[in-house]
């Protein structure tokens, strides 16, 4: 007969087995480092959202994003925050919420400050490519 040392040997390995199942979906796609610029009449355009859209249809079906900064720079995320996007050729589109009066808070659903000029595939802000390694996406200058 087994002894309970053995049994708690056995717990322990079908636990730890079960464990290693809890990893990263595995449909995610690797991603890569990936941020860039965004300005508005050359001024950072604070609180703008940049969007990937992959150009390829049998692409993952996935849209990396990132909020600009007050320096007007932004990173990519994907699955985690600012963990890049998959390698592949984009069009991005940029929504950019009107932000609330002073005191109320802050939300990323405001009117669209740019009219949505910016959020059309058929006319994108930018095309970018996002390759393995760090990228550093060419600046994106509104007008």
């Amino acid at each position: 007969m087994p002894t309970s040392k053995q049994h708690s040997g056995v717990a322990l390995l079908l636990f730890l087995f079960l464990l290693a199942g809890c990893g990263a979906p595995s449909d995610r796609v690797p991603v890569y480092p990936a941020g860039g610029t965004l300005t508005h009449q050359g001024q950072p355009a604070v609180g703008a959202i940049v969007i990937l859209h992959p150009t390829d249809p049998a692409a993952a079906p996935v849209k990396p994003r990132g909020k600009v900064g007050t320096d007007g720079s932004y990173r990519l995320t994907t699955y985690d925050t600012g963990d890049g996007a998959p390698a592949g050729e984009y069009v991005v589109t940029v929504y950019w919420p009107k932000q609330p009066k002073a005191g109320d808070p802050v939300t990323d659903d405001g009117p669209d400050i740019l009219a949505g000029k910016y959020l059309r595939l058929e006319q994108p802000a930018a095309r970018v490519a996002v390759t393995s390694g760090d990228n550093r996406l060419d600046p994106i200058t509104l007008k």
